[in-house]
């Protein structure tokens, strides 16, 4: 499923980021585990938002839409602490969530 064709509800969007972290960083996925839930789902949120920082930073893309991208990750950080999750990919919605429990 294209995570932006769809209205994300917080727990899928939680689920959609574990679902990151257990393919890409198993062993943090794993010790995660031990964590209370809400916990554990607001770092698979942090997580799955760093991966994608860092994916955008290490891609292909030329430096001018890397900036552009990065740009958007940022300004994404700043939405998030607002709430304003409308439209959003799961990462986002999910990070909101974490940003303003914790």
């Amino acid at each position: 499923m294209n995570p932006n064709s769809q209205r994300w509800k917080v727990q899928d969007a939680y689920k959609f980021c574990g679902d990151i972290t257990r393919k890409a960083a198993r062993n943090f996925y794993l010790a995660f585990l031990l964590l209370p839930r809400e916990k554990r789902e607001a770092i698979y949120a942090a997580y799955a938002f760093a991966r994608r920082v860092d994916d955008i930073a290490d891609g292909e893309a030329t430096t001018t839409r890397k900036s552009r991208l990065l740009e958007r990750c940022r300004q994404d950080v700043v939405a998030a602490a607002t709430g304003s999750t409308e439209g959003w990919d799961p990462i986002n919605v999910a990070l909101s969530d974490a940003i303003l429990r914790h």
